[in-house]
């Protein structure tokens, strides 16, 4: 991750810092897709999805690479997020039968870009105190996973999804612009209903 926060820095000053080894507080997620596999070709489909999660980061001892690579302490801040993504779908069609020619079994891999909204709030390392950030920026989303088809219309699916991020979210400290800039690498393991028209 990469943050530029000088929270003891006189105002006008700007100093970059540059941190690794970033850990996410663990959250709900949840959402929905909507999206179609091709008749003409029944293993590819397109789907838009939508999740909403909340990556906050805790103070944590990380690696500050900014020159020579120390341990130092990075301040905390909740970020709420809400992702949407437009993804190409591969699937297997396993144990196909009459009623289900998609198949009962339906493993399946995905990924795309998607437009990330994002808000943050400071939790107490700038003053004035309790400042809040939107931002708006592009990102990507993959993952897989395998759905279990009930009926033609009904399945269970569990899904790993994984998606990326980096936002620059600004603050002011004693009236100096400060950056608070992370690399969001975010894991997702969903469970979810199927349902087809």
């Amino acid at each position: 991750a990469r943050s530029r926060w000088p929270p003891h820095e006189p105002a006008g000053k700007w100093t970059t810092f540059r941190y690794g080894d970033l850990d996410v507080d663990r959250s709900i997620a949840y959402g929905g897709r909507f999206g179609a596999y091709f008749e003409a070709a029944p293993w590819v489909g397109l789907a838009v999805d939508a999740l909403n999660f909340d990556p906050d980061v805790s103070s944590q001892s990380t690696t500050l690479k900014t020159g020579a690579p120390t341990r130092t302490v990075l301040p905390p801040m909740n970020i709420a997020a809400t992702a949407i993504s437009v993804d190409l779908m591969v699937r297997a069609t396993l144990f196909a039968t009459k009623e289900i020619p998609g198949g009962q079994l339906q493993p399946y891999l995905l990924g795309g870009p998607g437009i990330f909204f994002l808000k943050a709030e400071d939790r107490g390392n700038f003053v004035r105190r309790r400042q809040s950030d939107v931002e708006i920026l592009a990102g990507y989303a993959g993952g897989g996973g395998m759905t279990w088809q009930f009926s033609r219309a009904l399945g269970l699916l569990g899904e790993y999804r994984y998606s990326h991020v980096s936002p620059e979210f600004e603050f002011r400290n004693l009236g100096a612009r400060t950056t608070y800039a992370v690399d969001l690498d975010t894991h997702h393991f969903l469970l979810g209903l199927s349902l087809k028209f």
